[in-house]
């Protein structure tokens, strides 16, 4: 997404423009993808069980009900998933790195960084299924005693990498030129 004006992050200066915001790959959801296909595999053996055995009708309508009850956690767990990673991007705007991590329904973080105090920028992309997937991890480091940043499951990691490697070579440029005028 390029130079949205319309989104706005908690904390942004007035002169900040979001420029661009990345969110997670889909093969974030994969796991959860995986635990609900084997939940739904478990209800379809229990629904099949439940009607061709001779069991009586109040155990067939128990099994049942169990089997409508995983559905519906099923459907709960998808969306949640959804919105967890939906929620999880990472916004570039013209002074700041902001990371936005929605680590469950009710634990959210946001951290910023300035462009100005990077340092350095990598890309990783290890293995068969990133490399055919198309993402990766892109790593932050900054000046001074803070963290590093850790974006995984990145769409092409690599362009991400350069991008912001240009913007940090902009703003600082563009902070030198400031502290020259002065």
């Amino acid at each position: 997404m390029e130079a949205d004006r319309r989104y706005h992050y908690p904390g942004q200066n007035e002169d900040e423009i979001v420029k661009r915001i990345t969110y997670r790959h889909w093969a974030f959801l994969l796991p959860a993808f995986g635990l609900s296909v084997t939940i739904v595999a478990v209800v379809a053996f229990i629904f099949v069980y439940a009607w061709t055995s001779s069991l009586g009708n109040e155990m067939k309508l128990n099994l049942g009900l169990l089997a409508v009850f995983l559905l519906l956690f099923v459907v709960g767990f998808m969306l949640a998933s959804i919105w967890i990673w939906h929620n999880n991007k990472i916004i570039i705007t013209n002074q700041n790195l902001v990371e936005v991590e929605q680590k469950s329904l009710f634990n959210k973080s946001i951290s910023t960084l300035r462009l100005v105090n990077i340092q350095d920028v990598s890309a990783d992309i290890e293995g068969p299924v990133q490399s055919a997937l198309g993402y990766g991890t892109v790593t932050v480091q900054s000046a001074g005693e803070k963290r590093n940043f850790v974006f995984q499951y990145i769409p092409q990691a690599y362009e991400l990498k350069d991008y912001i490697s240009d913007l940090h070579l902009y703003a600082a440029t563009e902070q030198e030129d400031k502290l020259l005028d002065r």
